[in-house]
């Protein structure tokens, strides 16, 4: 790690604690949409922490780019840099993506495509089992 992103992780904690006690006190508000955390507030402790945040991210962004690039006369000689022997192997992979209750699948080959296809249909069945249940809770 290097000096940037390492500077970047206090900042990241002392935004949560600025902003955490500026909710506390009543200035501002945390909300969760969807998987996204929205935070708002008006407060002097608030606005501290959203610039300590916006700092941490912006070190941590500049953290990792620093780590890519490597000086012309440091190169290391690591197993990067070494010609290495290729080996034929096979690679299967793929994923779903819900959009609402329609599953989008994205594979690599016929067989992972069929394995994600049941995968998404017993995870929809699963989803319809917990709305029906919640909803006649009501």
């Amino acid at each position: 790690m290097n000096k940037y992103f390492l500077l970047g992780i206090p900042l990241f904690f002392a935004s949560i604690i600025l902003i955490g006690y500026d909710v506390l006190l009543g200035n501002g508000k945390i909300l969760l949409v969807i998987f996204v955390p929205v935070f708002y507030g008006n407060g002097v402790y608030f606005m501290v922490g959203a610039i300590c945040l916006v700092t941490a991210i912006f070190l941590a962004m500049i953290g990792s780019i620093m780590r890519t690039i490597v000086p012309a006369g440091e190169r290391r000689n690591d197993y990067a840099y070494q010609p290495q022997t290729i080996k034929k192997t096979k690679i299967a992979g793929g994923g779903i993506m819900f959009i609402g209750p329609i599953p989008i699948i994205i594979s690599a080959d016929k067989r992972t495509a069929i394995f994600l296809a049941i995968i998404s249909l017993v995870s929809m069945f699963v989803m319809l089992f917990i709305v029906l249940f919640f909803y006649n809770l009501r």
